[in-house]
């Protein structure tokens, strides 16, 4: 199934809340179909959904492959919400889908219809039934991870710990360039001192949204080439 920007439409819209409704296998509460088109929409997620066995597994591995894919999906899931609303009131137009009160939740129930299956849309249906829109936004949400390195540089009198309360954080005293990569390959925000970021090290570090330097000067980091990598047009 191929998906590009100017094929965003109601009517594709429907084949996919339709399928994800028929791979749920029961009523689909409404808040579910708010996240349905932001990630199927999504390539990597499209690709991966089809290797994997859970969720949690799918998102991590599209992480893997666009370290931007958190991010992609937040922004999607307000800017997709039209397209959704208008193929969910299609839909029941359509007979497809009528929604009913169920323990207290507005749901959607699937009504058979001539709709070409999307397999993606399908496993995507079935791997969410055990969950929530909230706990797919925890997973997408997750805290930030930080390396600190070569925290000894700064001397015993600097509080590091008030990093702390920004996310993860991982310290370590001294770090010998080899094990850089090692050390932060899941990092979003490294903190370093005299180690190395250049081309091979940024490159090894997919996640990598920040690069701080605890010294007078910059020079251990190649700055060109982590701007080029930030905004690969500039």
């Amino acid at each position: 199934m191929k998906l590009v920007d100017k094929m965003k439409d109601e009517r594709l819209g429907i084949a996919i809340l339709y399928n994800f409704s028929k791979g749920y296998e029961k009523p689909v509460p409404m808040e579910l179909y708010d996240i349905v088109l932001p990630f199927i929409y999504h390539d990597a997620f499209r690709k991966e959904i089809l290797k994997h066995d859970t969720l949690k597994d799918v998102i991590e591995a599209s992480i893997e492959a666009d370290p931007h894919f958190k991010e992609v999906i937040l922004e999607a899931i307000n800017d997709d919400e039209g397209i959704t609303s208008k193929a969910l009131g299609m839909a029941m137009m359509g007979g497809m889908l009528t929604y009913e009160m169920i323990d207290g939740k507005v749901c959607g129930k699937l009504h058979e219809a001539e709709v070409l299956d999307f397999n993606e849309c399908i496993i995507f249906g079935k791997m969410m039934q055990d969950h929530t829109k909230e706990e797919i936004l925890d997973l997408l949400h997750q805290e930030l991870r930080i390396v600190f390195l070569q925290v000894e540089t700064l001397g015993k009198d600097v509080d590091t710990h008030i990093f702390d309360d920004l996310g993860r954080v991982t310290y370590h005293e001294n770090v010998d360039q080899l094990d850089v990569i090692s050390l932060c390959k899941d990092a979003d925000i490294v903190i370093t001192n005299k180690n190395l970021f250049r081309k091979v090290e940024i490159d090894r570090c997919p996640y990598l949204k920040m690069i701080a330097v605890t010294a007078t000067g910059t020079n251990n980091v190649d700055l060109d080439y982590a701007k080029r990598k930030r905004n690969p047009s500039s």
